[in-house]
């Protein structure tokens, strides 16, 4: 992570490419693993607390707590690791002089808070899609709309945006007009969103 986290800083424009392109993939692949290890937990869980409904003791339970520990240890490095890469390198890329890295964090940025909402669907990362709504480039503030959009789509990440929706709708709502056609056609479905 500390060579990817360099090389994102350089100023060959083909070593911060490469070094994105590892950085998204690597949270990607950070976020199945956790995915992966949350289900074990669950069922962790479950075979718990019957083993405790049942007053059982013994090594079945001791060990059923022992793998819920070990698997929740595991859950929170990933996500540690994930901060870690999130702060070291996202926060540079995203503005960033190459506008298709810019895209790409955005685009992964998206798919990062669809599927583990838990810990990207905060604030503090979507501020990030917020901001790049005011990008020069138009495939940037599209790749922001579109993944907007597909957070609009699931109902239950609604309420959890209420503070972006009022501190960004007015932005959304210019975009209807924006100068890049693409831009605007993507912003009227979104401002459809926010009306439903």
């Amino acid at each position: 992570m500390d060579y990817i986290i360099a090389l994102s800083c350089t100023p060959p424009r083909v070593y911060r490419q490469v070094a994105s392109i590892m950085r998204l993939q690597l949270v990607t692949s950070f976020i199945a693993v956790a995915d992966v290890l949350s289900a074990q937990r669950e069922t962790t869980r479950r075979q718990l607390d019957a083993g405790k409904k049942k007053r059982a003791e013994g090594p079945r339970v001791e060990s059923l707590s022992t793998g819920f520990s070990v698997t929740h240890d595991k859950i929170t490095m990933l996500q540690e690791m994930m901060r870690k890469i999130f702060t070291g390198l996202f926060m540079h890329c995203y503005r960033d002089m190459d506008p298709n890295i810019r895209m790409s964090c955005i685009e992964s940025l998206g798919v990062w808070i669809l599927s583990y909402p838990s810990l990207f669907l905060q604030d503090l990362y979507l501020k990030y899609l917020g901001c790049t709504l005011n990008d020069k480039n138009a495939g940037v503030r599209k790749a922001s709309v579109l993944s907007l959009q597909k957070l609009y789509d699931e109902d239950d990440n609604v309420p959890t945006l209420g503070l972006f929706i009022e501190r960004f709708s007015n932005r959304m709502i210019e975009l209807a007009d924006d100068i890049d056609n693409t831009v605007a056609v993507c912003a009227i479905g979104l401002v459809k969103q926010l009306l439903r």
